[in-house]
């Protein structure tokens, strides 16, 4: 068996809010799992669609997992894998169904456990996801943290565009990995 925590998202840019949510998500996963059981993988979804509802543009996608792969390096955060959406066409845009080939794609399916960490600002708005009147369909058990504390991709963007200083939140390599690529500009 193996206990899984999936976290998607933008992350646009990921920030050090991502990371704690990451770590305090572990240890509440671990707190529902029986003594001697453990999250034993993270999944990171960078969704390349945007899982809500909004017209906001995106940082193109390599550059996103470019800038997580990053931070979480940096962090030392340990078995962690990519997941991605599928290139198929006829999947449905929205991390649900993102997560449900996923899942649906884990041949132990039965035996494995899945907690989808999600942050209490997503959490207000989730009636806003795409298709969130599914989630119930998954074997999924939520973990909600703490929203990204004090830290906000959308103000990082905001300062990095008018601003141009450091923003609160972003670790040197990532800032040199936007100002690098002109990112946000």
């Amino acid at each position: 068996m193996t206990n899984f925590l999936l976290y998607g998202g933008a992350f646009d840019p990921p920030h050090i809010g991502h990371i704690k949510a990451i770590t305090n998500g572990i240890q509440k996963a671990n707190k529902i799992l029986p003594y001697n059981e453990e999250i034993d993988e993270i999944w990171i979804i960078p969704d390349d669609q945007k899982f809500f509802n909004d017209n906001r543009e995106l940082a193109p996608f390599v550059d996103r997992v470019g800038m997580l792969r990053l931070i979480l390096e940096f962090h030392n955060i340990k078995n962690f894998r990519f997941r991605f959406e599928s290139k198929n066409k006829t999947i449905p845009k929205g991390l649900f169904y993102i997560l449900r080939r996923l899942i649906d794609d884990d041949s132990n399916i039965l035996n494995n456990k899945y907690f989808f960490l999600m942050g209490e600002d997503q959490a207000e708005s989730f009636k806003n996801w795409i298709a969130h009147e599914k989630y119930n369909e998954l074997p999924i058990t939520f973990i909600i943290v703490k929203r990204s504390y004090g830290i906000s991709s959308t103000d990082i963007r905001k300062n990095l565009k008018y601003e141009n200083s450091h923003p609160y939140g972003l670790i040197n390599s990532v800032l040199s990995y936007i100002r690098r690529n002109n990112l946000y500009a």
